[in-house]
């Protein structure tokens, strides 16, 4: 878990812009983004709208918040906080990496900064996440992170008609060394 803090360190979160939907673009037309993702068939264009409408702070209590990861000056993966209840004071989280990027911790410690800044304000207390089953990269980051197994989505979505079976993951703020809200 060191070298996951240490990675984490280097990395800064950027809040996504409409400037940013060609790299969101690279990311979701990526081979194991479409493996293991729904993502949809997007132009740069309806990215780059969909980007405008990205929160900033959650003080402002926007929809979704996206952020892209920057880790030597090169941008490398998105994480997203979305579907938030902020009367429960929960959100579901994702992450996404440019393929190249993949299998070298980047998305462990991507998911941990994204983690610290979730956890790091008051508004969110209790996180979630899906990953596909077959996922097994995926699947690990969650249980490495302290995530707990909360179940199974039998059928949660479909990629190219065929169904995906989801594990669902939860963790909350005291799980984490996060620093307290205040």
């Amino acid at each position: 878990m060191e070298h996951i803090r240490k990675q984490a360190e280097r990395i800064t979160l950027v809040h996504a812009t409409e400037a940013h939907a060609e790299l969101l673009h690279a990311i979701f037309t990526g081979p194991n983004t479409r493996k293991y993702s729904p993502v949809h068939n997007q132009s740069v264009s309806t990215l780059a709208q969909h980007l405008k409408r990205t929160g900033n702070s959650f003080s402002e209590k926007a929809p979704h918040y996206r952020y892209f990861g920057e880790a030597d000056g090169v941008l490398f993966g998105t994480f997203i906080v979305k579907n938030i209840d902020w009367d429960k004071k929960t959100a579901e989280i994702g992450f996404s990496l440019l393929d190249r990027w993949q299998g070298r911790g980047w998305g462990s410690a991507l998911v941990l900064k994204g983690l610290q800044t979730v956890f790091g304000e008051p508004y969110i207390d209790e996180v979630w996440a899906t990953v596909s089953v077959t996922n097994t990269a995926c699947n690990s980051l969650m249980r490495r992170l302290g995530f707990t197994f909360c179940g199974l989505y039998h059928e949660a979505f479909r990629i190219q008609g065929v169904p995906v079976r989801q594990n669902l993951y939860q963790l909350a703020r005291e799980q984490t060394d996060a620093p307290a809200a205040e």
